[in-house]
């Protein structure tokens, strides 16, 4: 089973852009820690946070998938919503992410697939494409792929590993976004270390 999930991590990371060696570490403050590196074939950049959580494994996972509550944290997340669900095993959701004035607002509908080791789960959230027009004041995101992986420390702690690749659409230019891209995943994990970790 350990194979099989292995094998699964390999796969699923090589569905991001341009998989490789090389992260630059930008940020490393309140236990988590932000890395990014050149995309190949893309001007926008690819993200990896790292931190260990006062969790159990299902804790974490249960935060993970209730996506109705992305708002609390999930970063600029302005709404969220379950649009199907296939067992425990895959999720479709539909999010509008707020950016600031002048700015529209983007949206997006993604897929996360789910795998479960013994002591790993692994969640692969993909775009999909969606199936109502594109609303009025919202720029649709062009490209998202995040692998969030759980690795269990122990009874009471969770790594959680989260990598993704993120293309916003519309003409906010690569330079721009790749200068803010660090914030993203440390908030959102610092926003589930304070809202959610065992004190």
């Amino acid at each position: 089973m350990k194979g099989c999930i292995a094998i699964f991590i390999l796969c699923a990371l090589s569905g991001l852009k341009g998989y490789a060696d090389g992260w630059d570490l930008v940020k490393d403050k309140n236990g988590v820690r932000i890395y990014v590196r050149p995309t190949e074939g893309s001007s926008y950049k690819t993200y990896k946070g790292e931190a260990t959580l006062a969790m159990t494994m299902e804790e974490l996972y249960r935060v993970l998938i209730d996506v109705e509550n992305y708002d609390k944290w999930v970063y600029e997340c302005a709404d969220s919503r379950l649009q199907s669900k296939v067992d425990n095993s895959e999720y479709t959701y539909y999010s509008i992410m707020h950016l600031p004035f002048p700015f529209d607002n983007r949206d997006m509908t993604t897929t996360i697939h789910i795998s479960f080791g013994n002591d790993t789960i692994i969640l692969a959230t993909k775009l999909k494409k969606p199936d109502q027009p594109q609303p009025k004041g919202l720029v649709a995101v062009t490209a998202y792929d995040e692998v969030t992986t759980l690795v269990k420390v122990d009874d009471h702690h969770v790594k959680m590993i989260m990598e993704g690749y993120f293309e916003p659409g519309g003409s906010l230019p690569a330079w721009l976004v790749n200068m803010f891209l660090s914030d993203g995943p440390h908030e959102s994990i610092m926003n589930i270390k304070e809202q959610y970790e065992n004190k």
